[in-house]
C-alpha cells in the first residue's frame, strides 16, 4: 500500500512538473541552501528571491514541509529586516503547517522564532510565552 501510495504521488508530481520527484526535492534543496548562504552574508535581497522562488515550486507541488520551511526562513528575513508584523505573519503560517503535518521539531523551531519576534518588539511576556512552548515540545522529544 504505501509503495503504491508513494509511486502514486512520484507519478503526480512528475505528471504536474515534468520532472522525476527527486529532481525537484534536489532543485527546492538547492534554493534554500543559495537562499542560506545569502541570509548569512546579509544579502536579504537574494535570500528572499530564492525562498519566494522555492516556497512558489513546493506550493506547485503541494510539499507542505517545503512550504513550511520556505515561509518560516522568510519570517526570519522579515524580522531581521524589522518588519515585525510580516515576520510574525510568516512564522504562524509556518507554525500552522507544520501542525497539520505533525512536524514537531519544526514547530518548536517556529514558536521560538515568534518568541524572538516578541523579543524585538519589546513584548517579553509574549515573548516568553512562545519560548515555553517551544522549549516544552523540545523536551518531550
Amino acid at each position: 500500500m504505501r509503495k503504491t501510495f508513494i509511486l502514486t504521488l512520484t507519478l503526480i508530481i512528475f505528471s504536474v512538473t515534468g520532472l522525476p520527484a527527486e529532481e525537484i526535492s534536489q532543485q527546492l534543496d538547492q534554493l534554500n541552501e543559495e537562499a542560506t548562504q545569502a541570509f548569512y552574508a546579509a544579502d536579504y535581497p537574494t535570500a528572499l528571491e530564492k525562498w519566494e522562488a522555492g516556497l512558489k515550486k513546493a506550493r506547485e507541488i503541494g510539499d507542505k514541509d517545503y512550504i513550511s520551511k520556505f515561509i518560516g526562513n522568510l519570517g526570519v528575513v522579515y524580522d531581521d529586516l524589522g518588519q515585525y508584523q510580516k515576520a510574525l505573519d510568516y512564522h504562524q503560517q509556518a507554525l500552522k503547517i507544520r501542525r497539520e503535518i505533525g512536524d514537531r521539531r519544526g514547530e518548536a523551531r517556529d514558536f521560538g522564532n515568534i518568541g524572538l519576534v516578541y523579543d524585538n518588539l519589546g513584548q517579553y511576556q509574549k515573548a516568553l510565552d512562545y519560548y515555553r512552548q517551544a522549549l516544552s515540545i523540545d523536551r518531550d522529544k
